[in-house]
């Protein structure tokens, strides 16, 4: 199924509709991020900590972080959710996975993966009201959705830790994907 984040905002709900099931597994990819998306402050960001809360395990990969970002992903790290730094990341994958003993046998809670073009930035998952980028994503399903989490896994082997990452300064961060 296509998701489009046009007029219709079908991107829009079906992420917001995400926020009100429990999952075994969260992942997030983006090279870009709005930094409030992943703060209590945020709907999204409260829903992440839930998550946390209930015991799924979250892993983010992002393109980098910055001094400016640095108090947001620690908060993050501490909670324990994952969070890792791949300077030439370009791919932007959320995947959903879902423990159907945690749901009633009558809630359709299929995992679910989204890919595209969409970055999770207001303009790209348009979560927030203002303007939104024209942005097109594909929702998998079923055996996709593990094609997804082993492309994750990649992702997350081929990035940097936190717990490494914050010890670097931010441009050592960048100047790491020249010499890969």
């Amino acid at each position: 199924m296509f998701l489009f984040s046009d007029e219709s905002l079908q991107l829009h709900r079906y992420l917001k509709s995400r926020l009100h099931f429990r999952f075994k597994k969260i992942f997030l990819a983006s090279p870009f991020y709005e930094p409030s998306y992943l703060t209590e402050k945020h709907p999204f960001g409260r829903f992440i900590f839930r998550a946390k809360d209930d015991c799924t395990d979250i892993n983010i990969v992002v393109k980098e972080m910055d001094d400016t970002t640095l108090p947001v992903f620690e908060k993050l790290q501490k909670s324990g959710i994952n969070c890792f730094f791949y300077p030439r990341l370009h791919t932007k994958l959320y995947v959903f996975e879902t423990d159907s003993s945690l749901h009633s046998k009558y809630a359709r809670t299929d995992s679910t993966a989204i890919l595209g073009s969409a970055n999770m930035t207001s303009r790209g998952w348009h979560l927030d009201s203002g303007p939104s980028n024209e942005e097109l994503c594909i929702r998998l399903e079923g055996k996709q959705v593990g094609v997804a989490l082993r492309y994750a896994n990649t992702l997350m082997r081929k990035s940097t830790p936190f717990d490494i990452a914050r010890r670097r300064p931010a441009n050592r961060i960048k100047v790491r994907a020249k010499e890969a």
